[in-house]
C-alpha cells in the first residue's frame, strides 16, 4: 500500500480508543474557548496569519494549515482502514487504530475517504509544500471533516510514524 500526500490532504487528529466515554473530555467548553485552547493554540502558532485559520474554525469550516512546519500528514484509506477494524463505524475504527499504538492526532474526511494521521515535521517524503484542511480542535464528529482522534496539542501528542506504517503495513 502506497502512503501519498498532496495539497488536496487534510490531517487532524484525536485522542482515544473509546469515543463515547473520553471525546467531551478534550470537547469541554464553548467553541470560542476551545479554539483558544492547547490544541487551537498550537496548530496556529507557527501560522503566518492565525486569525485567517480561526475564523475558519468559528464558521465551523477546515482552516488551511501548511504541513511541514509543526507536523507531517500521512493519508490513509479508509477502506483500508475499515476493512482491518472490520467496519466503518467509529468505535471499531478507534480500536483499529488502538491496536497499532494511535491514540490521537487522526483526521477523518470520510466525504473523501481518507483518514489522516498526523506525524513529526519531516517524517514524510513530501516534495513540495503541502497545505491540509485542519478541522477545529471542537469538530469531532460528522458532517465534514472531524477529529477522529482528539486533536494534538504538542509535538509529543503526533502520531508515532513506526506505528502508522504499521497500520498502513497491516
Amino acid at each position: 500500500m502506497q502512503i501519498t500526500q498532496n495539497h488536496h490532504d487534510v490531517v487532524m487528529r484525536e485522542h482515544t480508543p473509546n469515543a463515547e466515554s473520553n471525546r467531551g473530555d478534550w470537547m469541554r467548553g464553548s467553541r470560542a474557548e476551545a479554539l483558544g485552547g492547547g490544541a487551537a493554540r498550537w496548530l496556529v502558532s507557527r501560522e503566518p496569519h492565525p486569525s485567517v485559520a480561526r475564523e475558519a474554525w468559528l464558521r465551523d469550516e477546515p482552516a488551511i494549515i501548511r504541513a511541514g512546519i509543526h507536523f507531517d500528514a500521512v493519508r490513509i484509506p479508509a477502506e483500508h482502514v475499515h476493512h482491518l477494524a472490520g467496519s466503518d463505524g467509529r468505535d471499531a475504527v478507534e480500536r483499529a487504530f488502538a491496536r497499532v499504538g494511535i491514540e490521537t492526532a487522526v483526521i477523518a474526511d470520510l466525504s473523501r475517504r481518507w483518514y489522516y494521521a498526523l506525524v513529526p515535521p519531516r517524517t514524510t517524503e513530501a516534495e513540495h509544500p503541502t497545505y491540509l484542511g485542519v478541522p477545529a480542535p471542537h469538530r469531532a464528529d460528522p458532517p465534514g471533516t472531524h477529529w477522529l482522534l482528539s486533536p494534538p496539542d504538542g509535538e509529543d501528542a503526533l502520531c508515532d510514524p513506526a506505528s502508522v506504517r504499521k497500520l498502513v503495513a497491516s
